[in-house]
This record gives structure tokens, sequence and C-alpha cells, in this order.
């Protein structure tokens, strides 16, 4: 792999990383409801059904 394409790939795997870890800390309106309901139950809640994720 010669300097220009390996300065490419270095970019953009740079770019891929940092976009990867702007989308972790994003909410998403469905967990923000989830979110909103424990707040005004005042209690921690486990989440139930799809948003649980997969328990194999």
């Amino acid at each position: 792999m010669n300097i220009k394409k390996r300065k490419a790939k270095i970019r953009e795997m740079t770019e891929f990383s940092a976009e990867a870890r702007k989308r972790a800390v994003e909410i998403i309106p469905s967990q923000m409801h989830f979110l909103r309901g424990a707040l005004e139950i005042e209690r921690d809640l486990e989440p139930t059904g799809p948003m649980a994720g997969f328990r194999g």
C-alpha cells in the first residue's frame, strides 16, 4: 500500500471512529421516552421487550 492510499485509509478510519463515538452518546426517541417514564414514577426501571435487547 503506498503512502497516499495509507493516509486516505487512516483518515477514513479516524472519521468512522469519530462518527461512532458521536452516535454512541446520542439518546434516541425511544430511549428518551423510557427515561421520562422512569422519572415520572421516580424509580429505576429495567427495559423489557424489544428495548431489552438480546438475552441469549
